[in-house]
């Protein structure tokens, strides 16, 4: 991802990366993007999905945020901190 290309903030990354990897950008996927740019870090799922609820007028349940921490966390676009359970973005 160079030149003009090149995402310019957290949740293009994670577009960019979802896109590559042959995923659906959906709504879900963009709210937890820009939740993960904005939430501050360390964070847990319990705390996304408690973000996510508060500031975003997509709703999902905590499965849902769960599911996709899980593929944030596979693609490389978040990683597990150093306290059990939370993670920081990459």
């Amino acid at each position: 991802m160079q030149g003009k290309n090149r995402p310019h903030n957290y949740t293009e990354l994670c577009i960019a990366t979802l896109k590559e990897k042959n995923f659906r950008i959906t709504k879900t996927r963009k709210a937890a993007a820009d939740a993960v740019a904005k939430v501050t870090p360390p964070f847990s799922v319990k705390d996304l999905h408690e973000y996510i609820e508060s500031s975003s007028k997509i709703k999902m349940d905590f499965a849902t945020v769960f599911i996709i921490v899980q593929t944030f966390k596979d693609l490389g676009l978040i990683h597990p901190s150093s306290s059990p359970g939370n993670y920081l973005p990459c």
